[in-house]
């Protein structure tokens, strides 16, 4: 049983393993009852992870949950598969993008309580609203300027995915706990 972190902006939640199947053999319960138990013990576990993050990523750019819901995906356990994948998207966000009116004031552009010094709010003539900022004074080449997300996830990941392992140990045994129930319930 295990959550870790791997590869580029992955969480891996992984139930079933050698020691489990050996306790699953001294309690009496069969390996595709064990698998059952580890992949909604897994799928639960990761649903209540991406509420975390979600959480914690509205909460950072003061919009509603469903703004953000492109930025993390679920992958859950399915048939044989004992582990569920959770993305989390760490790329710099869009302000105008998270429905907030833009507008330009004194030197700069604000959205929402995103202040951007020496921005303004400009609509392209593709219709995309956003708020810029130039390079330089001598050209034209404009920047659309951006939320970094990266570091408040990264500051909070670590405990998030500590919480989730003592989760995750919970729901297991909650779930391996059902399936006793219903392998008794079966014999009796």
């Amino acid at each position: 049983m295990s959550i870790q972190r791997s590869g580029n902006n992955f969480i891996d939640v992984n139930v079933v393993d050698d020691l489990s199947r050996l306790r699953a053999e001294q309690l009496g319960i069969s390996e595709k009852s064990l698998l059952a138990a580890g992949r909604r013990a897994a799928n639960k576990t990761a649903r209540w992870l991406q509420t975390r993050v979600k959480r914690l990523m509205a909460g950072y750019l003061e919009t509603p949950q469903k703004n953000i819901k492109q930025r993390v995906h679920l992958r859950t356990a399915k048939g044989r598969e004992t582990v569920a994948y959770l993305w989390i998207g760490e790329n710099p966000v869009d302000p105008v993008s998270l429905n907030r009116k833009a507008e330009n004031i004194g030197t700069g552009a604000i959205s929402g309580n995103w202040y951007f010094e020496g921005g303004f709010e400009a609509t392209m003539p593709s219709g995309k609203r956003a708020i810029f900022k130039r390079r330089n004074r001598k050209r034209l080449k404009i920047d659309v300027q951006m939320v970094e997300v990266e570091p408040v996830i990264e500051a909070n990941l670590d405990r998030l995915v500590a919480q989730a392992n003592r989760r995750l140990q919970t729901v297991t045994e909650q779930e391996i706990n059902f399936e006793l129930l219903k392998a008794n319930k079966a014999v009796a």
